[in-house]
């Protein structure tokens, strides 16, 4: 996930013109229209002329230039009931609540969905205490180095994880809202979370947790397990659902600590199906 494009609003995507991306997203079918990866009925020309748009929000476990991504699986499942769909998936990677909502609030006027999911949670481990985004540098160096900026500002306020997380939560429902579109969010199944403790991990998954350390730190398994505790000890309210206990421990769900295998992927999609099927009728 090194290829990123930016726009007028300073805000970033993945760049989905660089060629490998392309033939990911070609391989399961997706139709490119601006930042968005599109899947949508075959007699449609466009996934606005969709009776159902559904737009999916999230990080990298959502975003659609992986192999494999719950929202492929969805869309497939949603097309055995509905001959006029469309999944419109926003996903990219580092994405925090807060980049989910900048992107809803950029685009919903335009897309017009009538529902919006997000499958969130991990990303806002990331979410500034006292430093900015440990991903920010990674994404601004580019800009730096033309001399669009100085220098990257990263002396900003401090900030509660879990509060953040549910009170961006509340404003994107409340958007929602605003254009009639239904919203929910799920908090995203994580390994290291209380769902899934390093007591009873296989050792291939206890290398998986151990992968992450150059990135994200010795202490990310703790992060990652007070976050969900936190939010587990915390009244969530009506537009999030806590499916962090979709996925246990067992190797042949998770591709590395942060991402389901394909298979996981699947049982996250069918989660979301029984979830969505009733709203649908």
């Amino acid at each position: 996930m090194d290829y990123w494009s930016f726009d007028t609003y300073s805000f970033y995507d993945h760049d989905y013109s660089h060629p490998p991306y392309i033939e990911t997203l070609s391989r399961r079918e997706y139709k490119i229209y601006g930042p968005w990866a599109c899947l949508f009925s075959e007699h449609l020309d466009h996934p606005s002329q969709a009776k159902i748009r559904i737009i999916a929000l999230g990080g990298s476990t959502t975003s659609a230039i992986l192999e494999s991504t719950w929202t492929y699986h969805l869309y497939h499942r949603l097309t055995s009931q509905h001959e006029s769909i469309a999944i419109l998936n926003g996903g990219c990677g580092t994405y925090s609540s807060y980049a989910e909502y900048l992107k809803l609030n950029r685009d919903i006027s335009t897309i017009r969905p009538t529902h919006v999911i997000s499958l969130s949670g991990v990303n806002d481990l990331i979410l500034p205490i006292q430093i900015s985004n440990g991903f920010v540098s990674l994404l601004i160096e580019p800009l730096l180095q033309g001399d669009l900026f100085s220098r990257l500002n990263n002396v900003i306020f401090q900030g509660d994880r879990r509060e953040r997380w549910i009170e961006e939560s509340n404003h994107m429902s409340i958007l929602c809202s605003h254009y009639d579109a239904y919203f929910r969010r799920f908090l995203q199944p994580c390994l290291a979370s209380p769902h899934n403790p390093l007591e009873s991990m296989s050792p291939k998954l206890m290398e998986m947790i151990s992968a992450t350390a150059p990135i994200l730190g010795e202490g990310y398994p703790k992060l990652v397990h007070d976050f969900y505790q936190s939010l587990h000890s915390s009244t969530l309210g009506e537009c999030i659902e806590d499916i962090s206990d979709l996925l246990p421990n067992d190797e042949f769900l998770w591709a590395d600590a942060r991402h389901p295998s394909d298979d996981g992927y699947k049982i996250i999609a069918d989660a979301l199906f029984a979830y969505l099927t009733p709203l649908l009728q």
